[in-house]
């Protein structure tokens, strides 16, 4: 038989066999749905009997009408037994207490026992086997709200009668067909199994991968060996293509492999090379932008510097903003001024508008529109404070339109500190937007700091100038001041002395002697103003006392009362009692008077003249206040009224005033000033121009009073030592012919020269007889200084006594001369009756040191 016959023989009994399977397999699904359609039906029933119960149960509460449970239980069993549910099957409805309420079977009591069964299964639902009266059965059963059970059943005859029989004709044609194909097969395949199972175990180890195996060619003619030969030379050519297969596999494998690597090292270094790049990028970017900005600084730097230390403030911003705008490529640079809490722009270069000049940026603490800029932020915190983008920043939102018209896309304030002082800040615009990078932040708020720096630098090299100048000046008024009182107090020595001198004579006539008592007056008042103007240059200290400034008030109006009169000026005294404090009382009455003579040239062009004048005491001071309602003092000068030489009167006036026609020195208010401050007081001026000045002089209280400078005892009374020998060395014949006719008339011995050699020899020649001598300090051939040095010298243990005259401050070299055992040291013009007691005490210590010996 050929094999394909055979073949056709096997596909046409696969074909039987898998018919028979399907008819078997058909059969049985039959029978199911006949025995579940069977089931379902009995099923139905039992699920419509326990709607039907449980419909009814729900309309009645059992508790609450028991009556009308039991009738409603009694409808449902007749409703139930008239409605066919008793039909075909088994049926029983049973109480909880097992009794049958209604059934179809006949054995009852089987029934009950079978339900007790069932409960003991406890099987809450579903299909239970039992058996009543010998037969098998298949029960369902469920619960209503009464505790009712129904009871549905159906033995498996009734289940199944129907299927057997279809069954069994099923079953018989199945083996009847399936004994055929078994046999046909058998005797078809019989003789092709051996060779088949040959061939499949070849294509096994082929499949396995064994090429090398081969078909047997027992029969050529069969069509077996032809199939097995074509086989042998496919297997052959598989076996070769495998080997080069093989061999181009791993030739492929080896050659991926080393592209992997390649490409995996290739892409490292093409990475690495990459981010060198991009670092050097970036890196020289960085390094040209600070190159760029370090000689920017240094730019800038360069022309503050250049700008001289002497100039003014205006010239140094004009010349930083500029060169700031060029060198860093910038928009706009503004300084503003801070002053009273407002930002004012001041001096600015670059790109900008009349708004610039017009606006005023408000600083304060609260949360306001104004403290959200950066130059507010920026002298709050002091530090510096910007906006990278000013057109998407929320906090710029105030000036964000103004800036993107002028093209500012970012912004940097500095605060500016001079000293200690933040005075104002720079504001920087660019147009770039992030371009005020921390670099270069560092490199602006320097540059800020440096001018700063220079402006603290200026003002301070100013106020040295200024000092310096002031030092010169009061030098040049210290060294006249010193020339000027020498001299002065010379020719006041004999005007007080000779005053004095003819006072004491007994027959003067009334005007004569009241004559003689002004000039007296006035040259004591010469001598103080002399002392004052001393003061003011430094040459001479305040003789400090006890004393009431009322009183000194009234002394210095007893001065110029007569003045005042003579130009009808009311004067209006609110004079109150006052504490002593401590004072000079001679300067102190110069700083009013001085203020009462002022007082007195800004009323010349008025006609209600009116000079008041009051004191008071408040818990830490003393004061007085001298008023007037003349022209007043212009704003401009009421600042500098206490400077050295600057005056509104006469010559020296810089106003137009009444005052232009009187000559001033420009040294009065200077001197009261420099008086006023050497008491640790204050002198104060408010003035409006027309209407008139007022000038307070507050001197502080202190505890107690100091005495003035301690002297030599004096003697009870001012009676001269008769016969004393005293010796006069001066070079003002005035001054000598003062001392010799005073002495004389208090009975002493007087000797007088303006040669300090010729006293020396004196001295010498009369052997200790000596007992006073008084010399003047600067002279023309031996001064003071070099007599007193010496005669410690003349080697005699009897020198006599020494009392120093000068008409000038002797400063550090009182001290000096006090070293050498002199006795007084007396400013010229002195009155008689004080140098009187000066000299009776010295000459009654020398007759003391002389007993003692």
């Amino acid at each position: 038989m050929k094999i394909r016959h055979r073949l056709y023989l096997m596909v046409l009994g696969s074909t039987l066999v898998l018919a028979a399977a399907v008819l078997v397999t058909g059969a049985v699904s039959i029978n199911s749905i006949l025995y579940r359609i069977k089931y379902d039906i009995l099923t139905d029933k039992l699920a419509q009997v326990m709607d039907y119960i449980a419909v009814r149960g729900s309309l009645v509460d059992e508790e609450s009408h028991p009556a009308q449970v039991e009738e409603i239980k009694k409808r449902v069993l007749d409703h139930i037994a008239s409605h066919g549910y008793l039909e075909n099957s088994g049926f029983a409805i049973i109480d909880e207490h097992g009794s049958v309420l209604l059934s179809n079977e006949e054995n009852r009591g089987e029934l009950s026992t079978a339900y007790q069964k069932v409960l003991g299964a406890s099987h809450p639902s579903g299909s239970i086997n039992y058996s009543v009266a010998g037969s098998e059965r298949v029960l369902l059963y469920g619960k209503t709200i009464w505790g009712w059970t129904i009871m549905l059943s159906a033995t498996e005859e009734e289940l199944h009668s129907e299927q057997k029989e279809y069954l069994f004709n099923v079953l018989t044609i199945f083996l009847i067909v399936f004994a055929f194909v078994v046999i046909f097969l058998y005797s078809v395949s019989h003789g092709i199994d051996t060779r088949m199972e040959e061939t499949l175990e070849l294509f096994r180890r082929v499949g396995d991968g064994d090429f090398s195996v081969r078909f047997a060619s027992s029969d050529p003619a069969s069509e077996m060996v032809l199939i097995n030969n074509s086989i042998n030379s496919m297997v052959e050519e598989l076996e070769r293509r495998k080997k080069q297969g093989d061999e181009t596999h791993e030739r492929l494998v080896r050659m991926q492999s080393e592209l992997e690597l390649m490409v995996e090292e290739r892409t490292r270094q093409l990475q690495e090379a990459n981010r060198q790049l991009s670092q050097e990028i970036v890196d020289r970017e960085k390094a040209e932008s600070e190159l760029r900005d370090q000689r920017s600084f240094q730019a800038v730097l360069a022309t503050i510097r250049a700008v001289s230390i002497e100039g003014s403030e205006e010239e140094l911003w004009s010349a930083f903003l500029n060169s700031l705008v060029v060198s860093y490529r910038l928009c706009m640079a503004w300084f503003g001024s801070y002053k009273g809490g407002i930002v004012r722009p001041a001096y600015w270069a670059g790109r900008t508008d009349k708004y610039l000049a017009e606006l005023e940026i408000k600083v304060e603490e609260p949360d306001t529109p104004d403290n959200r800029c950066a130059m507010c932020l920026a002298i709050l915190e002091n530090r510096p404070f910007g906006y990278q983008d000013l057109a998407n920043d929320e906090g710029y939102g105030k000036w964000r339109d103004y800036a993107l018209k002028m093209n500012y896309r970012s912004c940097l304030a500095i605060p500016l500190t001079v000293g200690n002082e933040i005075e104002g800040g720079v504001m920087v615009y660019s147009k770039n937007p992030a371009a005020f990078a921390n670099e270069r932040i560092f490199l602006l708020e320097m540059l800020v700091y440096e001018v700063g720096n220079r402006i603290l630098e200026s003002r301070r090299h100013q106020l040295a100038e200024e000092a310096l100048i002031r030092t010169e000046r009061m030098a040049a008024v210290g060294t006249l001041a010193g020339g000027v009182a020498h001299e002065f107090n010379n020719l006041n020595v004999g005007i007080l002395g000779f005053a004095e001198l003819s006072l004491l004579r007994e027959d003067l006539d009334e005007d004569l002697r009241h004559a003689l008592e002004h000039i007296r007056r006035a040259a004591i008042r010469a001598r103080d103003i002399t002392g004052s103007l001393l003061t003011f240059s430094g040459r001479r200290k305040a003789t400090i006392s006890s004393a009431n400034l009322v009183d000194v008030v009234r002394e210095s109006l007893s001065l110029i009362n007569r003045e005042l009169d003579n130009e009808q000026i009311d004067l209006e005294l609110r004079l109150r009692a006052v504490p002593d404090t401590i004072m000079d009382p001679s300067q102190i009455s110069q700083v009013i008077l001085n203020l009462l003579i002022n007082a007195r040239h800004a009323l010349l062009e008025k006609t209600d003249k009116r000079i008041t004048i009051e004191t008071d005491a408040d818990s830490s001071s003393v004061w007085v206040e001298v008023s007037d309602n003349g022209c007043g003092i212009p704003p401009d000068d009421l600042g500098k009224i206490f400077t050295p030489f600057y005056s509104t009167k006469g010559e020296h006036s810089r106003g137009k005033t009444p005052q232009s026609k009187v000559k001033g020195t420009g040294l009065g208010l200077s001197i009261s000033h420099t008086i006023i401050e050497n008491h640790n007081g204050k002198i104060e001026a408010e003035s409006v121009e027309g209407e008139g000045t007022s000038f307070r002089v507050s001197l502080p209280l202190m505890e107690g009073a100091r005495s003035a400078p301690e002297k030599s005892p004096e003697v009870k009374t001012a009676e001269p030592v008769k016969g004393a020998n005293i010796v006069v060395i001066d070079d003002e014949p005035d001054t000598r012919d003062l001392l010799r006719i005073m002495l004389g008339r208090q009975n002493y011995n007087v000797f007088d020269t303006d040669s300090g050699h010729e006293a020396l020899s004196y001295i010498k020649n009369r052997n200790g007889e000596v007992d006073l001598v008084i010399v003047d300090v600067q002279m023309a051939a031996m001064t003071g200084h070099e007599f007193v040095a010496a005669l410690q010298e003349v080697d005699s243990i009897d020198l006599p006594q020494i009392i120093v005259i000068t008409g000038r401050p002797m400063s550090g070299e009182k001290d000096e001369i006090h070293g050498k055992d002199v006795f007084d040291i007396i400013m010229k013009p002195f009155e008689i009756e004080a140098l009187s007691r000066q000299i009776r005490a010295a000459i009654i210590k020398r007759k003391e040191l002389m007993n003692a010996l």
